[in-house]
Parts: C-alpha cells; sequence; structure tokens
C-alpha cells in the first residue's frame, strides 16, 4: 500500500488539478449572472423610461426628476460595469483553466499509474512528472483564486482534517462563494426598486 503523503507533489498536482476546475466552473457561472445584472439593469432604465414617459400619477413633479436622474445613473454605472467586468474577461479565463485542469489530470494519472506500478522506486522519477505539471502551469496566464482552493477543499472536506472540525469554515466559504457569483445581480436586482420607492417618498 502507497503511502500518498510520501508524495506531496502529487498531492499538489491533485489539489491544483481541483482548484482549477472549481475555479472554471465558478467563473463561468458568473459571467451568466453578470450578463443577467447587465440585462435587468438595461430593463430597469427602459422600465424608468416608459414610466416617465406615460403619467401614471405616481410620482409628482420633482419626483420624475430624481427618476430621470436614476436613469441616468444606472445607465452609467451600467456602462462601467460592463466595460470593468469585460476587461476580466471571466469566459476566457473560465476556459484555461477548465484546459489547465485537464492537463493537469493527464499528469497527475500518469503518476498515479507509475507509483502503483513501481511502489517505492518510482521516488526516483517522480520529479519528471513535477517538471511536466510546471511546465503546465507556466503556459497559463492566469491563475486560480484563493475561493476556487476553499471550495475544493470544501467538496472534498474528508480529506482535509485541519478543516473538517471547523463549521465556521464552511458557513464562511459558503456566504463568500454566493456573493461572489450572484452579488452583482442580487445588488442590482435589489437596488434599483428600493430607490424608486424611496423617490415615493420624497
Amino acid at each position: 500500500m502507497i503511502n500518498w503523503a510520501d508524495y506531496p507533489e502529487i498531492a499538489r498536482m491533485w489539489s491544483t488539478r481541483g482548484a482549477r476546475f472549481a475555479c472554471h466552473h465558478r467563473l463561468e457561472k458568473k459571467n451568466v449572472w453578470i450578463s443577467y445584472a447587465i440585462s435587468i439593469g438595461s430593463a430597469y432604465v427602459i422600465l424608468i423610461t416608459i414610466i416617465g414617459m406615460i403619467d401614471l400619477h405616481i410620482y409628482n413633479v420633482e419626483q420624475y426628476k430624481l427618476l430621470n436622474a436614476l436613469s441616468v445613473f444606472i445607465s452609467i454605472v451600467i456602462i462601467c460595469f460592463s466595460l470593468i467586468e469585460g476587461g476580466r474577461n471571466f469566459a476566457l479565463r473560465a476556459i484555461a483553466m477548465h484546459s489547465c485542469a485537464r492537463e493537469i489530470s493527464i499528469v497527475y494519472h500518469d503518476a498515479e499509474v507509475h507509483i502503483m506500478a513501481e511502489g517505492a522506486g518510482a521516488r526516483v522519477d517522480i520529479k519528471e512528472f513535477s517538471k511536466e505539471y510546471d511546465r503546465i502551469i507556466d503556459k497559463y496566464p492566469y491563475n486560480h483564486d484563493r475561493i476556487d482552493i476553499d471550495h475544493f477543499i470544501s467538496e472534498n472536506i474528508d480529506e482535509f482534517p485541519k478543516y473538517k472540525s471547523q463549521k465556521s469554515f464552511i458557513i464562511s466559504h459558503k456566504i463568500k462563494y454566493f456573493f461572489d457569483v450572484y452579488g452583482y445581480f442580487i445588488i442590482i436586482l435589489l437596488i434599483v426598486p428600493a430607490f424608486m420607492v424611496l423617490i415615493g417618498f420624497l
């Protein structure tokens, strides 16, 4: 029976591969929900414009002025938000993370098979797999984030005794992950109606 603790290089491949697959899934979801956030923000602008064109007797003259100002503000925010988030290339980074994880998987499985076949003698050749792993890592300009490592740990908590006993770790990670992926959408979804209601009370 091989003691995998004797091969930290393989453990590093396993965790990096898992973190990069997690990063791929997170960025894909984040890219989709950012698109939803931009769409709903644009829909709010159209809605506010329609309310301004059709006098529904909801707001007075001063309130309609504030509503128009809100519409302009949302439009500027959407433009800036689109440029900033578009420049972060979530879709491209997600593809890169997935490709990197798949390449690491090949090296990881090859090393695993080699160690199982050769036993303790494989220690002599393990550096070749580490070199191939390093070559793959250097090939990609992007890296995963700490949140991706934490997500991988939370998904494989039984393999990490240090974190298994920390319930606060799993809870805090789930909260951070939720807001990282869905935060922009929730903010835009709620803040515009909140301002519209607030204007109605002014």
